[in-house]
């Protein structure tokens, strides 16, 4: 399937002309982000501001650090209008729509099969914390396999799905409001969750007070290595600064990771994108528009050779780290 035919049968192209009218709700006269909104913010791994601009998105500011390479954005969002977003807001309630579509369903199960199986292998232990767990699809087929699960989520629609569809325990709470005893968790998950959060290193040390020692930390975020975003940069759809706030590589996201006690054991990135990029180059939107017979293409064989050399050197969209305890 393209990625323009995914994108109209899971709903994706409708949560995007919702977010692009809520944008403009935060943004002044010349497109940028009001300044009563501002949030400056310093590198989440490094923490001092000593960057270099990237590019400027939808009124927001992408930099990169020059200690780490961290991409970010700064200023952001004030933090109580990110929380009040995630709480009650038009796309995402409607990403929750998106989500349960057939398509996606399909991808996530595949996806969070997988994870589980990963999981297994990297420790004995069955009960697991779902932070910012969306509709909890990744909690259910891990109760379905033994798993003792728990999940929290701001969003009510997607707690509300969780809970009397599924029938999870899934709390509307943040990590830090939570009453769970120290290291009581064997697996913490943070499914596309720590590009969100207003301070990953303070989110990340809450995860460690919640694990068993030895106990294995997983986390999917966008990547900053993907080649689709070295080449597309702000075309690229991983990029996003109202919501999607900061862009790891494997090197920033272990260094941040060790910082709060934990040792990455495994590393691999998901969605190598050959045919986005493709569209991309061809002067096209790569997620609306298809290639015709006169574009540029590659044969299939050094497409092939293209999305294995892309997975095997960690280039792929997302990013997917799971880290022990030390």
């Amino acid at each position: 399937m393209s990625t323009k035919d995914f994108a109209q049968s899971t709903g994706r192209h409708k949560y995007w002309e919702l977010v692009e009218k809520e944008l403009k709700l935060l943004q002044d006269p010349c497109g940028m982000l009001k300044k009563e909104l501002h949030r400056p913010v310093d590198c989440a791994v490094c923490r001092v501001d000593d960057t270099e601009q990237v590019f400027t998105k939808e009124g927001f500011t992408f930099v990169r650090c020059k200690k780490c390479g961290l991409v970010y954005v700064n200023p952001q969002c004030a933090t109580e209008k990110l929380i009040e977003s995630y709480e009650m807001n038009a796309s995402l309630d409607y990403w929750v729509d998106v989500l349960l579509s057939q398509g996606e369903q399909e991808y996530d199960v595949n996806k969070f099969t997988k994870a589980c199986e990963e999981l297994e292998e990297l420790t004995t232990g069955r009960r697991v914390l779902d932070v910012g767990c969306s509709i909890a699809l990744f909690l259910k087929i891990a109760k379905e396999r033994g798993w003792d699960t728990v999940g929290l989520e701001l969003n009510r629609k997607a707690v509300k799905h969780a809970i009397d569809v599924y029938g999870l325990d899934v709390r509307p709470q943040l990590l830090h409001e939570t009453d769970f005893e120290p290291e009581s968790f064997d697996v913490v998950t943070l499914w596309e969750v720590l590009e969100h959060v207003s301070d990953p290193r303070d989110v990340l040390q809450q995860c460690a007070q919640v694990t068993k020692p030895g106990g294995v930390l997983a986390i999917l975020v966008p990547n900053r290595d993907a080649l689709s975003a070295r080449i597309m940069r702000s075309h690229c759809s991983c990029f996003g600064g109202r919501n999607h706030l900061w862009y790891f590589d494997i090197r920033t996201l272990s260094d941040l990771l060790e910082q709060v006690g934990f040792e990455v054991v495994r590393a691999e990135t998901h969605l190598h994108q050959v045919q986005e990029i493709l569209t991309y180059l061809n002067y096209k939107n790569p997620y609306y528009e298809e290639r015709g017979g006169d574009d540029l293409d590659l044969p299939d064989e050094l497409k092939s050779k293209l999305e294995d050399f892309i997975m095997d050197n960690l280039l792929g969209y997302k990013l997917l780290v799971y880290a022990r305890k030390v």
